[in-house]
């Protein structure tokens, strides 16, 4: 358990970054009744192809 602990604060301050230095970021969903470790985002302007191939992440894109 202490080694998931520090997984999700590491993963609680890579959020936090994301939207400190980007524009346009939205979250997805309630911000506080979802699965720990679990973030879904939408990035104006950002086509979801150019995430392909990162193995970490799960990706999908939509034109609106």
């Amino acid at each position: 358990m202490t080694e998931e602990s520090r997984r999700l604060i590491s993963f609680a301050q890579a959020q936090a970054g994301i939207f400190e230095r980007l524009d346009e970021v939205y979250l997805n969903g309630n911000p506080d009744r979802r699965l720990p470790g679990n973030l879904n985002l939408s990035f104006a302007y950002v086509e979801g192809e150019s995430f392909y191939g990162n193995h970490d992440i799960a990706v999908s894109s939509a034109r609106v």
